[in-house]
């Protein structure tokens, strides 16, 4: 879990590097696109439970699929929707009156983001913004870690490949969920997701 934590670290501030400095060698100028994308890493819930029971949280795997589409605003700017389906596995160690267990909870939430999308040289781009989530029903006996359902922010930096009207993109993002919670709880949990995005896109152009 550390090695991966670290390699996508690793990739997000290369590419952040990368992106600073336009060209005019750029092969990708910003243009409409419709594709699909994936999202695998980690979580990790940030905050602590208002609770008389000592709860630890473990965050684990995250990943996500969803739609996107793509609309340029300028030579160096496009702005990124869509909709996408995410699920994050959390491990729950918790000590009360002395009885000690292990608990999973899951969380599912769909999410609408809106991505300011900045291009440079050598399809290397960078995005941020913010999205707005609703919280599915949980699964299970247990249903501890806050729900999510709010407005987060989302971060990231990576590379297209091009090859005729397709292209393919990988890149490092953080997202950190639930900073404006549409109901909020006495020490609302916020999820804090380091993952690593594919996406397949088509250009409408």
């Amino acid at each position: 879990m550390k090695r991966l934590t670290l390699f996508i670290l690793l990739v997000f501030f290369n590419t952040l590097i990368f992106s600073q400095e336009w060209s005019s060698t750029n092969s990708n100028d910003p243009k409409n696109v419709i594709g699909v994308f994936s999202n695998s890493g980690i979580c990790q819930p940030l905050g602590a439970k208002g609770t008389t029971s000592t709860f630890t949280f473990h965050g684990k795997e995250a990943y996500s699929i969803g739609l996107k589409y793509q609309r340029p605003i300028s030579e160096r700017f496009s702005l990124e929707t869509g909709i996408s389906y995410s699920k994050y596995s959390i491990r729950i160690h918790f000590v009360d009156d002395g009885i000690s267990d292990n608990l999973n909870d899951h969380l599912r939430t769909i999410s609408i983001p809106v991505l300011l999308k900045r291009y440079s040289p050598k399809d290397f781009f960078f995005r941020f913004g913010s999205m707005i989530e609703f919280g599915l029903s949980r699964k299970g006996e247990y249903a501890i870690t806050d729900a999510q359902t709010g407005f987060g922010i989302s971060i990231g930096a990576g590379k297209e490949f091009v090859l005729n009207k397709f292209s393919f993109d990988i890149a490092p993002n953080i997202d950190i969920h639930s900073i404006i919670p549409f109901s909020s709880h006495i020490f609302q949990q916020k999820l804090f997701v380091l993952g690593l995005k594919f996406g397949i896109s088509y250009s409408l152009n």
